[in-house]
């Protein structure tokens, strides 16, 4: 007859067994029980738990405190300063003349303009600044957002509110508006001859100086600022309310208009100048200055011809000729809009059409678009042929 075996047995013998196998391994540690077997084993666990014990600390020591000094790259801020960035963003500002770490654990910096000393750092989640000549923490980490120094003054945002402060952290003026996000407007809100694009709680902008007070009104959709070695310019944008979309113009750092919103392409090149583009799509060049050309830009000229059907010899064979027209076509800026001139270059249509050919000496077919599926037939003069 078959004995049956309780839980309890069961799991008794069980626990019975792990208790004498443990007591087995844990003899070696006894040292009555020295004979050579038991030594080898001794060698072996103790071989075994050292290692891992000496893999537990490197793993510790490489994980915290070898990677923050592996140098990925170090920046020289001044002739004593330089921050040295660190593969695991624990990046840290050092002073080489005191041979100390003046900042530790800052995931960002970004310098000041020229001629300003305090760099802006982000740690912690919050914002603050530090001198560039020695390292140290100027204005502590309290702000959501910081922008860099330029002018003496930065913008800081603190509880959702945009200050201008000075170089100790003194508030100099708080805006009365709320800080809006600026990732799709790009604004930089930095200062700039005294002067900061800003725009007010309806989108608009305009420019504030460090007091925060208004010196252009905030009624443009965009300011843009272009800096050159001798000039600083504002490239403005408004909203043409008759022909819709935009218009734009020219402004100094005075605030004075050089070249008026009412041009519907405006571009500013460092060398050649400034160049606006109307409404009849001529495009004019100006000086740094707003003064304008007496007459609009040409490109792309090009001598019209068309064919006609001509015998070529006895046999009365009819072949296509080419024959040149007395005009030819223009552009007058990149859009590439074309108009019609004559051969003493003067223009008889404005820049207007997509499309441009000669059907004989006295009529062209002039395209709104580029396949002149809406046309109009000119004359030699410029006239629309009924």
């Amino acid at each position: 007859m078959k004995r049956i075996v309780t839980f309890k047995e069961f799991v008794s013998t069980i626990a019975l067994g792990l208790w004498q196998a443990l007591c087995y391994v844990c003899r070696v540690f006894d040292p009555r029980y020295k004979t050579k077997f038991w030594r080898v084993i001794w060698g072996v666990w103790t071989t075994f738990i050292v290692g891992l014990i000496a893999l537990g600390c490197y793993a510790l020591w490489y994980h915290n405190f070898r990677s923050t000094e592996y140098y990925s790259d170090r920046t020289l801020l001044s002739d004593d300063v330089y921050v040295q960035r660190v593969y695991n963003g624990k990046d840290y500002v050092f002073n080489q003349k005191t041979g100390k770490k003046t900042l530790k654990g800052l995931t960002y910096y970004s310098c000041p303009n020229k001629g300003d000393t305090l760099a802006v750092f982000f740690k912690d989640k919050k914002r603050g600044y530090f001198s560039i000549n020695t390292g140290e923490v100027v204005i502590q980490p309290v702000y959501e957002q910081a922008w860099i120094f330029s002018d003496g003054v930065a913008l800081v945002v603190k509880d959702g509110q945009l200050h201008i402060i000075n170089g100790k952290g003194e508030v100099q003026a708080t805006l009365w508006y709320s800080h809006q996000s600026q990732t799709e407007d790009n604004i930089d809100y930095v200062f700039h001859n005294g002067l900061c694009v800003m725009n007010d709680k309806n989108g608009k902008y305009g420019l504030v100086d460090k007091s925060g007070k208004w010196v252009l009104p905030a009624e443009y959709e965009s300011i843009e600022q272009q800096e050159f070695e001798t000039n600083k310019l504002y490239r403005v944008e408004k909203e043409d309310t008759i022909c819709g979309g935009s218009v734009y113009g020219v402004i100094d750092t005075e605030c004075n208009v050089l070249i008026p919103c009412i041009y519907k392409s405006l571009k500013i090149n460092t060398e050649d100048g400034i160049f606006v583009t109307d409404n009849e799509h001529y495009q004019w060049k100006s000086d740094l200055h707003g003064n304008l050309g007496s007459e609009p830009l040409c490109y792309n000229i090009t001598h019209l011809e068309y064919a006609i059907k001509k015998t070529t010899d006895e046999y009365e064979n009819i072949e296509d000729v080419t024959i040149y027209a007395p005009l030819y076509s223009y552009t007058s800026s990149s859009e590439g809009y074309m108009g019609l001139m004559d051969a003493n270059g003067h223009r008889i249509t404005p820049p207007i059409y997509r499309n441009i050919k000669a059907v004989n000496a006295n009529l062209y077919c002039c395209g709104y678009d580029d396949e002149f599926d809406n046309a109009v037939l000119l004359d030699a003069k410029g006239k629309v042929v009924e």
